[in-house]
């Protein structure tokens, strides 16, 4: 007995360690630690930490949820704070997304929004006024490049121009004020002021631009190259005719422009009757009459009044300028009237829809190809915008045996501008899988783009 329990005290430290439950911290024990030993960081090396998230909206709705909820651990520290840039309405589809069990209604969605944010800053959309400026310094530049102004006269315009809009609260950016900013540049840049004054309005209200600087940018380097190509050609057309049309090709709908395409091919010399009509009519003051329903627009009412006049050009140049966007052009590969409105409604769908994709299907393969070969060419003449290209899966998904073709438009899709919403609808698609391959597997690749690639194949 005595044996016993000498053994049983030998080992008493032993039982009691293995008896003792394990004292653990909790979650919030952990978080608060963290917190406390970043403080005394923070204060020791006496800096501010600034983080600054841009592109979260770019994120898949997992990534964009999870660093928002990595960002609260650090919140309402002192010298710290975060200055996140991202298309709201894309994040509030996050939230929802991320907690589709939860049932996020809007309230909910804005009472999150509301204990994350403390400071909104909402960026306003450009106005009248700073898109005018905005495409004069544009043509600015290219004035320079073109060696029509020096440099300096640039420099100094640049300068008063954006005084101007600084004080645009005195009366706004009149041709007055505009050719006071440019000073001795201004008998050289007439034709600049009168473009930038005509197209403000338009480029600031229209929605398919709304003033936004990278569209705005966009539309003038496309002409830039547009008018290179027609000189290479031997093109007699010029800028203000260029300007005009493909205004009218990227606000219009697509039946608009296939109106004018229609009437300019039918034309013996490229000048359609009905536009002689139209410009006749409103330089008189009267009504404007529309000679197809597209044209009943608003848009198409104020490009009509537009500088230079169209009724007395050959628009056949201008068209074979435009021939990515202009579908009718010599007659060929013409379209049923349901596939027009079906192309239209792919032009301007948001979302994937099903309704769209039983609409290809009833369509048949042969017309669903040509309506594809159609959205190809607006993919491009829009320098690879992403959701015309994510809209292309309504006619893959209805006629799979399109996916090779369209697997050779991504294809020619710049690394930089492959779609990260395009990844989920074609992930399961037998004839994606290569393609997705060699996208996961280039460097150039976005990360966000080559992380939902390996999202969908886990």
């Amino acid at each position: 007995m005595e044996a016993i329990k000498k053994a049983y005290d030998d080992l008493s430290p032993e039982l009691k360690e293995l008896l003792k439950e394990k004292e653990s911290d909790s979650p919030q024990k952990e978080i608060e630690g963290l917190r406390a030993a970043f403080k005394d960081l923070l204060t020791s090396l006496d800096v501010t930490l600034v983080v600054l998230v841009d592109d979260l909206d770019r994120c898949m709705p997992d990534t964009a949820i999870s660093t928002l909820e990595a960002i609260r651990l650090l919140l309402f520290l002192p010298r710290t704070a975060f200055i996140i840039a991202a298309d709201e309405k894309m994040i509030r589809s996050s939230v929802r997304a991320h907690f589709a069990q939860a049932h996020f209604d809007d309230e909910l969605v804005t009472s999150y929004f509301d204990k994350l944010i403390q400071i909104p800053l909402r960026v306003p959309r450009l106005g009248v006024n700073e898109v005018k400026a905005y495409v004069l310094l544009l043509l600015l530049d290219l004035a320079v490049r073109r060696k029509r102004i020096t440099l300096e006269a640039a420099e100094t315009a640049k300068r008063n121009v954006l005084k101007a809009v600084r004080e645009g609260w005195l009366g706004g950016l009149h041709r007055k004020t505009l050719n006071a900013a440019l000073e001795n540049a201004a008998p050289a840049l007439e034709k600049e002021v009168d473009l930038a004054d005509q197209l403000a309005p338009i480029l600031a209200s229209v929605e398919q631009i709304s003033g936004n600087p990278r569209l705005i940018k966009r539309f003038l380097n496309n002409l830039i190259i547009r008018e290179s190509v027609a000189k290479a050609h031997g093109m007699n057309v010029s800028f203000e005719h260029l300007v005009k049309l493909q205004l009218f090709e990227r606000c219009a709908t697509p039946a608009a422009l296939d109106f004018l395409a229609n009437a300019v091919n039918a034309s013996d010399n490229g000048r359609p009757d009905f536009l002689r009509i139209i410009e006749q009519s409103l330089k008189k003051g009267e009504s404007f009459e529309p000679p197809d329903n597209s044209w009943n627009t608003p848009f198409v009412l104020g490009w009509l009044g537009l500088n230079p006049p169209l009724a007395e050009t050959d628009l056949r140049p201008l068209l074979h300028l435009s021939k990515d966007r202009v579908v009718s052009l010599g007659g060929l590969d013409e379209l049923s009237p349901d596939a027009r409105a079906l192309l239209e409604g792919l032009f301007e769908a948001k979302s994937h829809q099903q309704l769209l994709v039983e609409k290809v299907r009833a369509l048949g393969e042969a017309e669903a190809e040509s309506v594809l070969n159609r959205m190809k060419r607006r993919v491009r003449s829009q320098q690879w915008d992403s959701r015309t290209i994510t809209n292309c899966v309504h006619l893959t998904e209805a006629f799979p045996v399109l996916g090779p073709s369209f697997c050779s438009l991504l294809d020619e899709v710049p690394p930089r501008e492959r779609p990260q919403a395009l990844i989920p609808l074609i992930a399961k698609e037998p004839w994606a899988k290569e393609l997705l391959a060699r996208w996961a597997a280039d460097v150039q690749t976005p990360q966000p783009v080559r992380n939902a690639i390996a999202l969908k194949k886990a």
